[in-house]
């Protein structure tokens, strides 16, 4: 058994800019624009909305694959139970 993981579901501005090429002005202006959603974190770093960045750029989001082994070592006794019995085969 396989669990399929998306990446993370927010991205840094360093993230945004290598994965679409354009310049921090223009990331800008996509926000202003509600192109690509911002907010603003308690650091004053801003996170941006990964589906926006995926849907700007006509890529498709890239999945991790983790055996369920590794995630069953992550998980507390009554996660195991929990997962056991919602398992669909």
């Amino acid at each position: 058994i396989v669990i399929l993981l998306w990446y993370n579901i927010c991205m840094k501005a360093k993230e945004v800019l290598r994965l679409t090429g354009i310049t921090r002005e223009i990331l800008s202006l996509l926000v202003k624009k509600g192109v690509i959603r911002g907010k603003k974190r308690p650091n004053g770093f801003y996170e941006y909305n990964a589906d926006d960045v995926y849907t700007y750029t006509g890529k498709s989001r890239k999945m991790r694959v983790i055996p369920v082994k590794l995630v069953l070592l992550m998980m507390t006794p009554s996660q195991k139970v929990q997962s056991a019995t919602s398992l669909r085969f």
